[in-house]
């Protein structure tokens, strides 16, 4: 019964230091290898549309913000000029 225990225990350690590092990983290596090359300014006549937060384990991943034109069609979006902001 004992060995069960111990044995249970080393598993939540080990998930929870695995956990750990790959929100670490992926905090620390996402937003620097992001870089913005076009920002809502540079292409008038986008306003935001919506907006979104990933959220994985609890843990705030980025947040997304849709910028387009008023006629913006989603079914057909490519026709339309949009951008989409990430903030990590």
């Amino acid at each position: 019964m004992v060995t069960v225990q111990a044995g249970m225990g080393s598993w939540l350690r080990m998930a929870r230091v695995t956990a750990v590092a790959v929100v670490l990983i992926m905090g620390l290596s996402l937003p620097s290898l992001v870089r913005a090359t076009v920002l809502p300014a540079d292409m008038p006549g986008l306003r935001p549309l919506g907006t979104a937060k990933l959220t994985v384990l609890g843990f705030e991943i980025y947040h997304a913000r849709l910028w387009a034109t008023p006629e913006f069609d989603r079914d057909d979006y490519a026709r339309f000029p949009h951008l989409l902001e990430l903030t990590y």
